[in-house]
């Protein structure tokens, strides 16, 4: 079984993943076939998305949760989704979206 960590940039909120009454992240849960949730850390404020399962299901659900991201980023606003897209090496906010396959090495 594989791990893997998100931390949510500033400004995009669990929400984000989790969508209302938590239909986005089932929804995520169900297409990639891994375990998803979100852990707090009360000494940093900060959270991250851990994502477990075999690594076929981790690949998939990493480029779920980072479309998810960038698309609460873009929301937000242009800014933070270019920020975003620099900061993960995905060019600039025209071209911007998270390709099947070139999610961020984190």
């Amino acid at each position: 079984m594989a791990v893997h960590k998100i931390p949510l940039p500033a400004g995009v909120s669990r929400g984000a993943i989790i969508g209302k009454g938590g239909d986005k992240i089932e929804r995520m849960r169900i297409e990639s076939k891994a375990l998803i949730w979100i852990r707090f850390d009360r000494g940093t404020l900060s959270e991250t998305v851990l994502i477990e399962g075999s690594a076929a299901a981790v690949a998939e659900a990493k480029q779920l949760v980072w479309q998810a991201i960038y698309d609460a980023a873009l929301g937000i606003g242009e800014s933070l989704a270019a920020d975003l897209c620099c900061s993960t090496g995905h060019g600039d906010i025209g071209t911007c979206r998270v390709p099947m396959g070139r999610i961020p090495q984190q």
